[in-house]
């Protein structure tokens, strides 16, 4: 009896155990880990490929260990990244699509079935308003859409080709045309025929032009800014200019431009709506380098004095090689499109051989023609407050060290690069002529001086840089009553990299680094991507400073040195460290090697 009674008390325990464990392991398969990722491959694609698949999933390669990738993803995230290709897909004219997720061998598959890409058949742009100019403008539009008939259909270019369309007509002096794009698909056929009917509106002229929003911009300067008149024939490009140029002057957040519409008289009314920004701000950098150690920069400048649009600040610099304070002006549009400027600079400048003190000040006017073409006169005045040598001293009376020079400048730039941050295309040339004369030593001399930057794409963002530059002192006197800072010497991290700042040049009979009266320097850059935002490069550079004035005349004993380096890309520009080493030997560059941290390039 008692052993029947345990028994059931035993059960009657162990149910209970059960019972109240219930809900825990409901509890447990809730809170169980989601499933691992697996690898992910595609298979079946033979459009595209896997890199430009994985920009359109959204998918991401992560690190498996160092120095590799693998695409692993989640059930989820791969059902997504289908969906996402099926977009992709359709959008570059493959609508009869299918993609579908697999799993095999504890990976997913992504199994693309792509059909054929679908052709325009047609192409037609048609004008709806009996306007002869308008439809003989249609016409040659029509041939330079990215559309092409037998050409595949893109959604892109489809969906691009009204802006476009608009845009000519604009610059045509249609300010007011409309656009009615429209796409037939035929399934049967594979193909899509394409009609865009365009109202143009009729041409105007500019009528008046006003501002809302001024606060504190003076309201005849940014007129100056606009280069269309009232009463000229529209022109949507010139419009497009003066809202670049109201932007440039850092002045506005927000730049609005809006044309009415034109009245009886076939005017179109401008109206320019602007929201202002801050005038003011405070400038930061630090920065490292084999030559200047670390270096820290700071300013202050201002875009507003008295009510008036200017550019007026101060910078500092402090590094191993050069300590400066200086101050600026600049005046917009001083004389019609003429911009005055003035700068004020105290410099203790540390070389290889001398340590010196110079006062520079300077003042002129700049012009700009076009977009890519800039002309400055400039004239200054420098002294040499002092100078002491670090090593031997130049056979040179030290009066004739320490001068006063005056000179005239006027030089051009012209830029046609694509990117002011990160050029692929397009060419920098620039030139100048500086006459100057020395107070109180009858010492004269002209400084001419030419440079060209290139820049070439090659693929895929592959772009090969090249650079030369060439300058000369014309003088009929020797190298040594030069003043010191206009003679020419080369090395460091922006002209001959490898080598120690300033230090090649010609020398004496006792080592010392004359400085020459001719300058040669030469670059040449691959750079390339590697991954993500980053790049690489590698680099080889040559120059000499020479004896006499022209030094292309003999083109031995240059001096070389190679590296290599990475850039980040930033929404500011590109950011990065350079390795460079020396090719030949140089007394006065005791390191094999120089390294420097990099906002941009050397070039």
């Amino acid at each position: 009896m008692g052993t029947k009674v345990l028994i059931r008390v035993l059960l009657a325990a162990i149910l209970i155990c059960a019972a109240a464990g219930l809900p825990a392991q409901e509890e447990e398969a809730e809170a169980l880990p989601p499933p691992k990722n697996a690898g992910v491959r595609f298979t079946g694609n033979q459009a595209f490929g896997e890199r430009e698949l994985l920009e359109a999933s959204g998918l991401r390669m992560q690190e498996s260990h160092i120095f590799r990738k693998k695409l692993v993803a989640s059930a989820g995230e791969v059902e997504e990244a289908v969906g996402e290709l099926v977009v992709f897909y359709r959008r570059q004219g493959y609508f009869d699509i299918s993609i579908k997720k697999e799993e095999s061998d504890g990976q997913f598959l992504i199994v693309i079935f792509e059909g054929p890409v679908y052709k325009i058949s047609s192409l037609e742009l048609t004008t709806d308003d009996g306007n002869v100019e308008a439809a003989e403008l249609a016409s040659v539009i029509g041939k330079e859409l990215t559309m092409k008939t037998g050409e595949p259909f893109r959604v892109a270019d489809y969906e691009a080709a009204p802006a476009v369309i608009e845009k000519e007509f604009g610059r045509a002096g249609f300010p007011f045309v409309k656009t009615s794009p429209s796409a037939i698909v035929d399934v049967a056929a594979k193909t899509v025929a394409v009609t865009v009917i365009v109202n143009a509106g009729g041409q105007a002229v500019f009528g008046p032009v006003t501002f809302e929003g001024i606060i504190h911009a003076e309201e005849a300067t940014l007129r100056k800014l606009i280069k269309f008149r009232e009463g000229e024939p529209y022109d949507a490009s010139a419009v497009d200019d003066a809202k670049d140029a109201l932007y440039r002057t850092g002045l506005f957040d927000i730049v609005t431009i809006r044309v009415r519409k034109a009245g009886p008289s076939g005017e179109a009314p401008v109206h320019i709506i602007l929201k202002e920004g801050r005038h003011r701000k405070v400038k930061l950098a630090v920065g490292y380098g084999s030559d200047e150690k670390f270096r820290f920069q700071a300013g202050w400048e201002t875009l507003r004095l008295n009510g008036r649009y200017v550019n007026a600040g101060f910078n500092l610099k402090k590094s191993s090689l050069e300590t400066i304070g200086e101050a600026h002006f600049r005046r917009p549009y001083f004389i019609e499109r003429y911009t005055f400027f003035a700068v004020g600079r105290l410099s203790r400048l540390n070389w290889i051989q001398a340590d010196f003190d110079t006062l520079s000040l300077s003042a002129g006017l700049e012009r700009k023609f076009g977009e890519r073409t800039i002309v400055t006169a400039e004239a200054a005045a420098e002294k040499i407050e002092k100078i002491e040598f670090t090593l031997p001293e130049p056979r040179v009376a030290p009066a004739s060290l320490t001068p006063w020079t005056y000179s005239l400048r006027l030089s051009v730039v012209r830029n046609t690069t694509d990117d002011p941050l990160d050029p692929s295309s397009g060419h920098i040339l620039q030139g100048s002529v500086e006459p100057g004369v020395t107070a109180g030593t009858g010492v004269s001399f002209a400084k001419i001086s030419c440079e060209l930057r290139c820049f070439t794409e090659l693929k895929d963002d592959h772009v090969l840089a090249f650079r030369l530059k060439t300058a000369s002192l014309v003088t009929g006197s020797p190298v040594g009553r030069i003043p010191y800072p206009r003679r020419f010497f080369t090395g460091g991290q922006m002209k001959l990299r490898g080598y120690s700042f300033s230090s090649v040049s010609p020398q004496d009979g006792n080592g010392s680094l004359t400085g020459g009266l001719g300058l040669v320097e030469s670059s040449l850059e691959y750079r390339f991507p590697l991954t993500g935002e980053f790049k690489g490069l590698v680099f080889f550079d040559a120059g000499k400073a020479t004896r006499d004035s022209f030094p292309l005349m003999n083109m031995k004993y240059f001096t070389c040195g190679t590296g290599f380096g990475v850039r980040y890309m930033t929404p500011v520009g590109p950011v990065g460290l350079d390795i460079a080493f020396r090719l030949d030997e140089a007394p006065y560059s005791s390191a094999h090697y120089q390294v420097a941290l990099f906002i941009g390039y050397a070039f």
